[in-house]
């Protein structure tokens, strides 16, 4: 019954893409939480490795937090570095005119 209904789902070419798209994103997600964040020492990172509220939040990330992945830094590096940016902007257009 399922996979009658999963074969006539998948013949529609939108409800394909969009079944395709989610695998896609799931699999760079599961890719981006084992890069480890550069400069960070592992064997620090297994010693905070007991401690359960790093236990609760890997488990909420998918295991982000307790690799210390790329992905576990979730938006704040975008939103300081668009910070910092408008900052710069700012100040460098004032010393030009």
């Amino acid at each position: 019954m399922f996979f009658k209904l999963l074969r006539e789902a998948l013949k529609v070419k939108q409800v394909r893409s969009k079944i395709l798209f989610t695998i896609f994103i799931v699999l760079v997600f599961r890719i981006g939480t084992s890069i480890t964040v550069p400069w960070v020492n592992a064997n620090s990172l297994n010693a905070l490795s007991g401690l359960s509220f790093l236990n609760m939040l890997s488990l909420v990330s998918g295991n982000a937090m307790k690799n210390f992945s790329v992905f576990a830094l979730g938006v704040s590096p975008y939103i300081t570095a668009s910070i910092v940016v408008q900052l710069f902007t700012n100040g460098f257009d004032a010393k030009i005119c």
